[in-house]
């Protein structure tokens, strides 16, 4: 599984979404989470057919709920990076906009993750058979939380 702990965003997979989100960043000026949605699915982070299960779709909103998270309680996620230049560059993302549609999508897909309606998730499986499992489901107990706290802020 390549992970290091129960966040999505500690595991080798976690790691190219937010490899992929950085350079959506930098390449744009406001992050609208519609258009980034969007951006994952023409990447092959997210499918078309939201019904479609796969280990990488739900990494995919994990780490959209992870980061969603550092944006509510922080006001600003933290992108680390190299340039063309190979220097060290940190910035501050602090324009991130959502909207109800975009954020029940990311709430109804950690749902299924946790609760499938009808097939049973890889990723759940997975962390099924972990010792770490009842800290991993209540990790994204807690996204799935934030995400609705942030749906009802809006």
């Amino acid at each position: 599984m390549g992970a290091w702990g129960v966040r999505a965003l500690d595991s080798d997979e976690g790691l190219d979404i937010f490899d992929e989100f950085t350079d959506y960043c930098i390449e744009n000026d406001e992050i609208k989470i519609g258009d980034l949605l969007e951006h994952f699915k023409e990447t092959g982070f997210l499918p078309e057919d939201p019904g479609e299960i796969d280990f990488l779709y739900d990494h995919t909103v994990m780490v959209l709920a992870e980061l969603l998270e550092e944006y509510k309680n922080n006001g600003k996620v933290v992108l680390n990076y190299e340039n063309d230049d190979d220097e060290e560059i940190e910035e501050e993302i602090t324009n991130i906009s959502f909207d109800k549609e975009n954020i029940s999508f990311l709430i109804g897909q950690i749902s299924d993750i946790l609760n499938p309606k009808d097939e049973m998730h890889e990723t759940y499986e997975l962390w099924e058979e972990s010792d770490s499992f009842q800290e991993w489901k209540e990790h994204n107990s807690t996204m799935l939380e934030i995400l609705k706290e942030i749906k009802d802020d809006l």
